[in-house]
């Protein structure tokens, strides 16, 4: 006689699509005897307006670069007047 588990993993993964995790997850979980998937959920994190949130290799937000203007800074010079 066996007995049966249901098993429920959550965490966050970095990855570069959703098509590409479900790819790895299904290799994972063939290498289980006996397992059968009943119940899937990915959620792609997004800010507040819906906007799909991107991150870095090591896990930080990524931000897009800032533009900044260089400010060069000129000495008034005096002119003579003759």
């Amino acid at each position: 006689m066996k007995q049966k588990f249901t098993v429920q993993i959550r965490g966050n993964v970095l990855i570069d699509n959703q098509t590409e995790l479900e790819t790895q997850m299904r290799e994972v979980l063939a290498k289980f005897p006996n397992f059968v998937p009943t119940f899937s959920s990915v959620e792609v994190w997004a800010d507040y307006t819906g906007n799909i949130r991107l991150f870095n290799d090591d896990g930080s937000e990524y931000r897009a670069p800032s533009v900044t203007e260089k400010t060069v800074q000129v000495d008034e010079l005096e002119v003579s007047k003759e």
